[in-house]
């Protein structure tokens, strides 16, 4: 009851049932060593798996040997000697203001337009989207409330407490919404009326609509979040307004991940300033 269901059951399911149980699910808690997690965690990397997925695993594996420190099941947490790998975050490449045109141009007259607007103009993230219900929407105050998103096909709180905002819509995607049929309660259903999985939003609908717009094909879904900030703070929106549109819990998470924007603003703050003064 600590965590949300859909991250116990990621925990659970791809953690603790295909990694470690197979490895080390029957080594006595009292035998466990840190040189056997440390071998552990080579022998994955070795495999092919990202850090990432190994500091995922090293999670798991930490929270669930804290719990038995705290049980007095064990005298200490044998994660807290083990060296980690250390992750190289990938650099940010989003859509520029042309490449975004080209997209929603190619979205045109598909079913899923509103959708693909929707996420170029406000920065949600795709489960968000994906959980909206009509209710969520006030077109005439051109307003979307962020109550729920989607993970594996149920819908689930969002992720953090900020997660749970308002965002002002731009008359684009309000257009966009008003001319988007109303099925069912979801704003965005399959034909059967559930939420759509967003591996078959991927693989069905993004992959194609990529092509279509001569993009490149290693585009994910999310980078339309990633270049809808950038196309904000490109255009002086400030960062604290972004950072409240992406749901992030603290402005520093924003400044962290699009510092590379930040440079360039400059010359307008330069320039705004010899406006005043001069």
């Amino acid at each position: 009851d600590t965590v949300r269901e859909s991250t116990w059951v990621r925990h659970e399911m791809i953690n603790v049932r295909v990694h470690l149980k197979p490895a080390l699910g029957r080594v006595r808690l009292g035998k466990l060593n840190p040189l056997q997690v440390q071998t552990f965690y080579r022998c994955k990397l070795d495999q092919g798996l990202s850090a990432a997925s190994v500091l995922k695993i090293h999670s798991t594996l930490s929270k669930s040997l804290k719990q038995a420190v705290r049980w007095r099941l064990e005298p200490l947490n044998v994660c807290m000697a083990v060296v980690l790998p250390r992750i190289t975050k990938p650099e940010i490449q989003p859509l520029d203001a042309q490449q975004m045109k080209a997209l929603l141009k190619a979205a045109q007259g598909t079913d899923l337009y509103a959708l693909w607007v929707l996420m170029a103009t406000t920065g949600v993230r795709v489960g968000e989207a994906l959980g909206l219900r009509w209710e969520d929407l006030d077109l005439d105050a051109r307003t979307l409330r962020v109550n729920r998103t989607v993970y594996r096909g149920q819908s689930c709180l969002p992720k953090t407490d900020s997660s749970r905002r308002t965002i002002k819509l731009s008359r684009l995607v309000t257009e966009a919404l008003r001319q988007h049929p109303q099925q069912c309660g979801w704003v965005f259903p399959t034909s059967r009326g559930t939420t759509i999985n967003v591996n078959n939003l991927r693989y069905r609908s993004w992959k194609r609509l990529l092509e279509r717009a001569h993009l490149p094909s290693g585009t994910r879904i999310h980078d339309l979040r990633h270049s809808a900030a950038t196309l904000l703070l490109s255009k002086s929106v400030p960062i604290k307004v972004v950072s409240e549109m992406l749901g992030h819990s603290d402005v520093s998470i924003t400044l962290s991940i699009y510092a590379h924007v930040l440079p360039d603003m400059q010359d307008g703050a330069a320039e705004a300033m010899d406006d005043a003064l001069s």
